[in-house]
């Protein structure tokens, strides 16, 4: 891949990763938080349940799949707040550079 392609390539992603914040933004952090924890709780209860399992294979696949989702809605919730935390602090930093160009003025910097 030459510097073109994967300058293209770069161009591509960063389209699909701004897609992706955008939507995590929409999340409702707090009730999904509490959801993984109850889905947590209901996970380990099934695995202590199974020995009445009548066959642990199937269990310990099943346990497998529903940990990855989990996981997964897990890291969906880090990306969304630090999305959040993204915002917030590039605010705040354009706020830092707006003050300082204003004391920059008043003293008669550049």
């Amino acid at each position: 891949m030459n510097e073109s392609d994967s300058y293209q390539k770069a161009l591509e992603q960063c389209v699909l990763i701004k897609q992706m914040n955008l939507l995590s933004l929409e999340l409702d952090v707090p009730f999904l938080k509490k959801a993984v924890s109850d889905m947590l709780e209901n996970h380990r209860h099934r695995d202590s349940m199974m020995v009445l399992n009548p066959n642990p294979l199937t269990h310990n696949d099943q346990q497998g799949l529903n940990y990855a989702k989990i996981t997964q809605l897990q890291n969906m919730l880090n990306l969304a707040e630090t999305s959040q935390q993204i915002i917030e602090l590039e605010k705040k930093l354009a706020l830092s550079k707006l003050n300082a160009s204003k004391f920059n003025d008043f003293f008669g910097n550049s």
